[in-house]
């Protein structure tokens, strides 16, 4: 009785571990042409997150049957030996299309088929967004025990529903990296200067880009870099000795841009766009040498983005300003305002859909002037940062 109980116990828990391992497999691209391999694993890369899992073998089980991989009756006999719930297979492969087929896991029925449109011979983002819809809807039409019946292909409206791009995307950036500050003015034929040096910044941005047509897309944003903590500078003082001063640089923009495509998804473009900049400098403590001060005023940019590869592309950022300078250094007779020079080059490598990683440089020159000369402020920053699209 005790073994009978204990084998009923195993074979219970055998049970539950294969239907886990079952439900954690949901996805598999079948391979039925050796020669289609790199296809297969674009449309593998295309569908992380949704479950998909590495190769399972069909290829190599038709082959030990005796089988055409291609015929309905090899994937309808293997399809459910491999414990998924949908299979993708690729059919045929152009420069401009794949041409894939959806099969219910269980029972290797054809459930339809789709062309998914690619760029330079790989998915790009218009596809990659087809097939993910594609999969996710076959997937909730298996998981509801109603499944699309049999068919060449969807229906031409859910096909143009998939294909379509989304109308609203969101970007959020957040990331880490190095700045620098560097502000001079002269005061009774003097130069006085802060001189930050090298501190640890945080980078941060928000931006929306709401579709209007396949060229246009209105984008507004926010950025923000900012020292993390109070960097220690040293004040000197006439008649006494110097002193560390703790000093925060901030600086923040919010613009609104028009980006213009120049072709297709993931192809150039370029956003001009206008806003509002402001960059600050706050001492720890108030009444010192070391100015607490603002620069702000309106701000024009113009983004240029180009796609190097697939998954690598280029964006420089130049950008102009009018200044409206601080208290803090008109009270050190820095004229009121000036005019700011400079932009951001980044380098932007996908991962994977939707997140990529990039490496930002920015650098800004305020070119002000003094009663006695010349006054300026240059910011620095360099950083490392992770962007999502959602």
């Amino acid at each position: 009785m005790t073994n009978t109980t204990t084998l009923h116990t195993l074979a219970l828990l055998f049970a539950l571990f294969a239907h886990a391992a079952v439900a954690h497999a949901q996805v598999a691209v079948l391979r039925i042409d050796p020669e289609a391999e790199a296809v297969c694993r674009d449309v593998e890369r295309a569908l992380q997150g949704v479950g998909v899992v590495p190769d399972p073998g069909y290829l190599e089980e038709a082959r030990r049957q005796d089988m055409d991989p291609t015929s309905d009756g090899a994937l309808e006999l293997i399809t459910p030996l491999l414990q998924i719930k949908l299979a993708v297979v690729p059919l045929f492969v152009d420069d401009a299309t794949i041409e894939v087929e959806y099969r219910d896991g269980g029972t290797g029925a054809r459930l339809g088929k789709a062309s998914i449109p690619r760029e330079r011979g790989k998915l790009g983002a218009t596809g990659r967004a087809q097939l993910r819809s594609d999969v996710v809807t076959q997937l909730g039409a298996l998981l509801e025990g109603s499944a699309e019946p049999e068919g060449d292909s969807p229906a031409p409206d859910q096909e143009a529903a998939d294909a379509a791009p989304r109308s609203i995307r969101a970007v959020i950036r957040m990331g880490m990296g190095i700045g620098m500050r560097d502000v001079e003015w002269t005061l009774d034929g003097e130069t006085q200067s802060v001189a930050m040096g090298a501190f640890p910044a945080v980078d941060l941005g928000l931006a929306f880009a709401f579709r209007l047509n396949d060229t246009l897309s209105f984008v507004p944003a926010l950025s923000y870099q900012s020292s993390l903590f109070f960097h220690e500078v040293e004040e000197t003082r006439t008649a006494a000795p110097s002193e560390k001063v703790g000093v925060r640089a901030h600086r923040f923009a919010a613009t609104l841009g028009l980006a213009i495509r120049l072709g297709g998804d993931k192809s150039a473009s370029i956003t001009p766009a206008l806003g509002l900049g402001v960059r600050n400098l706050r001492p720890e403590a108030h009444h010192l040498s070391t100015p607490a001060f603002s620069l702000a005023g309106p701000l024009l940019q113009l983004g240029v983005h180009l796609p190097i590869t697939d998954v690598l592309s280029l964006q420089l950022v130049p950008e102009a300003q009018y200044l409206f300078v601080g208290e803090g250094l008109r009270e050190r007779d820095v004229e009121s305002n000036g005019l700011s020079l400079g932009g951001e080059l980044a380098i932007a490598y996908e991962i994977i859909a939707p997140l990529a990683l990039e490496l930002a440089y920015r650098e800004s020159h305020a070119l002000l002037s003094a009663v006695d000369g010349d006054a300026g402020d240059v910011e620095r920053f360099v950083t490392f940062r992770a962007a999502g699209t959602l």
